[in-house]
């Protein structure tokens, strides 16, 4: 059996990270890497092609996959993020009778991805099986019908996050007491701000916290940069007590750091969801919070 993997590779990321695992588990794999799909040409260009869904760089990959498909002529095509696909590619790909896998792990029907998602959510039904980490759009998808849909648990990446002693200069950059890194949400910033007015140490990484309410009672505790590659994993590492927010936006019971941060060897205090409570021993394994309250109390007690 021959399997057609296309996702986005990028370094660090997670389809990287599942496109390794399943060459673990698979022999012929062959690769399309979509990285380029909406991020080719000037900035304003790019914001316009994303939501239209139309343009240059989604035109080049679905011919892309069509003459890739044509030439290993795959038995299974497995799609990350397929996010730039037409309708008509998708039914000139079953036609050559491959069995199509969908892999997402975004909130298909979340609002704020209204555009984003627009082909996929209308796509869906024409994957054999789609594979989804949320529970809520497991639901969903099965109340709509048309596809098989599974669901399947986020996870990390075991060479990438695991317990490694950080250099002096690392120890100097990355050490923390409490740390969050992720994108801002009001409710994250409600959290955050608990914290700071209780005079508790704090440092935040990550997207959009300029959008923040409270952006000078925030000041020297949001570092408003992403964090990738290694200093994403250094950053887990040196911290005492990593903060595991949810995105409400996505309706989400877990999230990557959810399980990156005990990979990393460090103390996991996060939203208490039915799902975190199903893979960690509350008190023992990890710890939970319920409200702004409980936050500070557990932040202040560890």
């Amino acid at each position: 059996m021959r399997l057609l993997y296309v996702g986005p590779l990028n370094p660090g990321g997670t389809c990287l990270a599942r496109l390794k695992a399943i060459k673990t588990l698979h022999e012929f794999v062959d690769i399309l890497d979509t990285s380029f799909v909406g991020q080719k040409g000037p900035r304003l260009y790019r914001y316009a092609e994303n939501q239209a869904c139309f343009g240059m760089s989604f035109l080049e990959a679905n011919r892309l996959l069509l003459r890739k498909a044509n030439k290993v002529q795959p038995d299974v095509i497995w799609i990350d993020k397929g996010f730039w696909i037409y309708s008509l590619t998708l039914r000139m790909l079953k036609q050559r009778g491959s069995f199509l896998v969908q892999h997402n792990t975004d909130d298909l029907f979340a609002k704020h991805g209204r555009w984003a998602y627009r082909l996929l959510r209308a796509n869906w039904r024409l994957y054999d099986v789609n594979f989804t980490t949320n529970s809520w759009n497991l639901v969903e998808m099965n109340r709509r019908g048309g596809s098989q849909v599974e669901l399947t648990s986020l996870g990390y990446d075991h060479e990438r996050f695991c317990p490694r002693a950080l250099s002096d200069q690392g120890q100097a950059r990355w050490s923390h007491a409490v740390t969050f890194v992720g994108h801002w949400e009001p409710a994250t910033e409600n959290y955050v701000l608990a914290l700071v007015k209780a005079d508790l140490p704090v440092s935040i990484y990550g997207w959009n916290w300029h959008k923040a309410s409270h952006l000078r009672e925030l000041s020297g505790v949001v570092h408003a940069r992403f964090l990738g590659g290694e200093d994403y994993v250094n950053c887990l590492r040196g911290t005492k007590i990593g903060l595991g927010f949810l995105s409400k936006i996505n309706r989400n019971q877990t999230a990557g750091r959810s399980f990156e941060i005990p990979a990393c060897g460090t103390f996991l205090l996060a939203e208490r969801t039915a799902e975190h409570q199903r893979l960690y021993e509350e008190g023992t394994e990890a710890e939970f919070f319920s409200d702004p309250d409980e936050l500070v109390r557990k932040v202040r007690l560890y």
